[in-house]
């Protein structure tokens, strides 16, 4: 692009960052009190190739009536965990995250806990997410380049929920 930018380059611009609306950022050893983060080492995960995803990792527990074993009379939930996706073309940085994960090593232990932030940057109504309790999960998904295109890695998180709230999230 140019210095200038012309209608179509300011248009093009538009629906990119409208595409990708989030700048994704990891804090390594930051302390979070409510929407408030403090200290730690803070990683972007910017660019996006594509939109985070979230997706729900739940579990429940049936109680059933004592003398059928059939019909239900509860269902409790035990696991309120989310699992997120990012999807970057910040090769470098998601190898390097990467690499820190070793065999052996527990991936949910609170020396591998990250705090996650989803800021929007196109859209004043939106809040920014904040998963309070994330842990990299091994492995990737890595996209080579092609035609000019950069190559992009997907990364997997496990948003584990909040002792004290029971959500694995929250909104600042």
């Amino acid at each position: 692009m140019s210095e200038t930018l012309d209608n179509s380059e300011v248009s093009e611009l538009v629906a990119q960052l409208k595409k990708f609306p989030y700048l994704v950022s990891i804090i390594t050893g930051g302390t979070i009190t409510g929407t408030t983060i403090t200290g730690g080492t803070t990683t972007e995960l910017n660019p996006l190739a594509n939109a985070p995803s979230v997706e729900p990792d739940t579990e429940t527990t049936d109680v059933t009536l004592y003398e059928t074993e059939a019909e239900v009379q509860a269902r409790y939930l035990t696991k309120n965990d989310l699992t997120i996706t990012i999807t970057t073309r910040a090769v470098d940085t998601a190898l390097a995250l990467q690499k820190k994960i070793k065999r052996g090593d527990n991936v949910l232990a609170s020396t591998s806990e990250y705090i996650m932030t989803l800021v929007p940057i196109t859209s004043e109504t939106e809040k920014t997410v904040i998963f309070a309790h994330t842990f990299l999960q091994p492995g990737l998904s890595f996209t080579p380049g092609e035609n000019g295109d950069p190559s992009t890695i997907s990364l997997t998180f496990t948003a584990k929920a909040d002792a004290t709230t029971g959500l694995a999230f929250d909104f600042a």
